[in-house]
């Protein structure tokens, strides 16, 4: 595996070189700045890449078929951060009667479930990165007193939209799947995008909407992507 060194605005990055399939970038400095290099990669659609994706300690960049390694770490360079999209400020509204794992949650954090709802409604997360799935949110930002374990026992089949705890992560379903969270809500909006690029990135804000089950009910039925609520 070949290494090298990279600075991309006053970033420092590693990039290791896996047999010319996919490199790696990592970064000692705020995972913020990190993120902010993977957005401009992905933006600036460069013709040597062919895919980037994000997580929060590490960029995965696939080249296209053929570009090697110096051709595709002069194509990095040639990135300007400065260019970068603006962050969006996303609304997500959330109806926590229906959530599954309330008692669960209360009693690891010694706290009511209205006390825990309105922690949640003052806080401003922040994408993370996007997995295990498609539309998959990993939200960070949440109050280390909610923190918790993943269940013992995942449940074989978790609904679209479910709304749920993770160790420090927030974390919203965009399919049906299985999963292991614990489960404080559900959302009535979709945050997979099949046939468009999603309206949120790795930076994105998030803040939470608390709803009632009929405003959730009425906007199930319009049928909304996450961008088409505005709170």
């Amino acid at each position: 595996m070949e290494s090298r060194s990279l600075l991309l605005g006053n970033v420092i990055v590693e990039v290791k070189n896996f047999k010319d399939e996919f490199v790696l970038l990592t970064s000692d400095s705020n995972p913020r700045e990190l993120r902010q290099i993977g957005r401009s990669l992905f933006e600036a659609q460069l013709d040597a890449i062919k895919d980037v994706v994000v997580s929060e300690m590490e960029i995965c960049i696939i080249p296209e078929l053929g570009i090697g390694f110096d051709t595709l770490l002069l194509s990095i360079g040639t990135i300007e951060l400065d260019k970068v999209s603006v962050t969006n400020t996303l609304f997500l509204p959330v109806c926590f009667d229906l959530g599954r794992d309330w008692k669960t949650l209360e009693e690891q954090s010694n706290m009511t479930r209205q006390s825990i709802i309105g922690l949640l409604s003052q806080s401003e997360f922040e994408l993370s990165h996007l997995g295990f799935m498609p539309g998959f949110l990993y939200l960070t930002g949440m109050p280390e007193s909610l923190h918790c374990e993943r269940l013992s026992t995942p449940r074989t089949l978790v609904e679209s939209g479910t709304v749920a705890i993770g160790g420090k992560y927030l974390g919203v379903y965009g399919l049906q799947s299985p999963g292991g969270w614990h489960s404080i809500g559900a959302t009535p909006v979709k945050t997979y995008y099949s046939q468009t690029l999603p309206s949120y990135h790795p930076g994105s804000i998030i803040k939470i909407v608390s709803i009632s089950l009929e405003t959730f009910e009425l906007l199930k039925a319009k049928d909304l992507y996450i961008h088409e609520y505005h709170g």
